[in-house]
């Protein structure tokens, strides 16, 4: 997984910055022999769906408390 933060704002005279955030989810597994009968590629693309959904719920989170830290942190 990668997460990729960054702080800008939408105008150079603005004070009210816009935090964005780019993640990246890959799934890759080794499948033991008992379970070779599935494909590894449709193994990996339900766990990278699951992840993404995961990611999906908690990254919302994550970036509405990322102002309260960044306060907490730079007194």
């Amino acid at each position: 997984m990668v997460n990729y933060i960054s702080c800008g704002s939408s105008q150079s005279n603005s004070s009210v910055q816009q935090l964005t955030s780019d993640a990246v989810i890959e799934v890759n597994i080794e499948v033991p022999f008992a379970f070779s009968a599935i494909p590894v590629q449709a193994m990996e693309s339900s766990g990278t769906r699951i992840l993404e959904q995961i990611l999906g719920l908690m990254l919302p989170r994550f970036m509405a408390q990322a102002p309260i830290y960044e306060k907490m942190y730079s007194t």
